[in-house]
């Protein structure tokens, strides 16, 4: 994970970010997770949508996702030049963050809409990650993105 995706899991709720992180993930106990946008920011030549939502009754699914703000709407496997990097997955229980170790070179992301003067952003696509937390094994994660109200933070 690098540590700009690290960083994203770190950023406060914003209350102007809107929008859903839809996930499927065929095979893993609970499949479907409906996340809200809780963060959605441009800062310097990066973009940050964060999504977070009920995982069960005691703990909370986050993922997080950075790509350059010069993307285009087109397809993109993760690992190419210019690409999103790949879906950051941590699951937030009782005070501790349980990171899940998505693969960088599998996977695609379609950018369907990056507005960034409207602040808005659509996409989907599938990753995959390892799961060495409970089931030890691999999951696809296909997913869905519709983010609004990205704002400018400064550049440190």
């Amino acid at each position: 994970m690098t540590s700009k995706a690290l960083d994203a899991f770190d950023q406060p709720h914003q209350p102007s970010a809107s929008g859903a992180f839809v996930f499927s993930i065929p095979g893993y106990g609970k499949e479907n997770f409906n996340l809200g946008v809780r963060t959605f920011y441009h800062q310097r030549d990066i973009v940050v949508v964060v999504g977070e939502g009920e995982y069960d009754a005691r703990a909370r699914l986050i993922c997080s996702m950075v790509f350059p703000d010069s993307i285009e709407n087109k397809k993109y496997f993760f690992g190419q030049a210019g690409a999103a990097e790949v879906p950051t997955v941590s699951r937030l229980s009782g005070g501790t963050q349980m990171y899940y170790n998505s693969y960088r070179d599998q996977g695609y992301i379609t950018i369907i809409r990056f507005d960034p003067v409207k602040g808005e952003f659509d996409a989907e696509g599938n990753f995959t990650f390892y799961d060495h937390h409970d089931s030890k094994r691999d999951f696809q994660v296909i997913f869905k993105i519709s983010a609004a109200g990205m704002i400018e933070r400064p550049g440190e």
